[in-house]
């Protein structure tokens, strides 16, 4: 084997072994190599409420979703009490769109309440507890682009 060839081998594994020294920063946060303060889940905790809400009556049937901004492949549908109250645990930390669907009937009519998309921001390793509930709107009165 030549000098140069040698050389150029001996760079090389050199380069290969420095590489594979570096470390390189995670780029997704459910990554198990990222920054534990990255990884802290955090919880939601809140209740949803109809404007005019009939004696009586039960949420069971509505559905809050929250959806990762930066990752809007993840969602999260989570159930509601009949209350009207929901509960949210172990997620990622982050910025999300809170949003809620659900039919009223009343006899042989129904009418559809949404809460619009609404900004929400989860810290890491906390329970964000809403004490004002977040109010549905008739379907009607929301901007489609709103709509869940």
């Amino acid at each position: 084997m030549s000098r140069a060839s040698l050389s150029a081998l001996l760079a090389l594994i050199t380069s290969c072994s420095l590489l594979g020294c570096m470390r390189v920063d995670p780029d997704h946060p459910y990554d198990p190599e990222s920054p534990l303060e990255y990884r802290a889940a955090a919880s939601v905790e809140g209740r949803i409420l109809l404007p005019d809400e009939p004696s009586g009556f039960s949420y069971l049937d509505f559905e809050v979703t929250l959806i990762n901004s930066d990752y809007p492949e993840y969602v999260y549908p989570v159930p509601v009490s009949g209350e009207g109250s929901f509960i949210l645990e172990d997620i990622l930390a982050g910025d999300y769109l809170i949003s809620a669907d659900g039919e009223v009937f009343n006899g042989s009519e129904s009418r559809r309440f949404v809460l619009p998309k609404q900004p929400l921001y989860l810290p890491s390793g906390q329970i964000s507890r809403f004490a004002t509930p977040f109010v549905l709107r008739p379907v009607e009165l929301v901007p489609e682009q709103d709509r869940p």
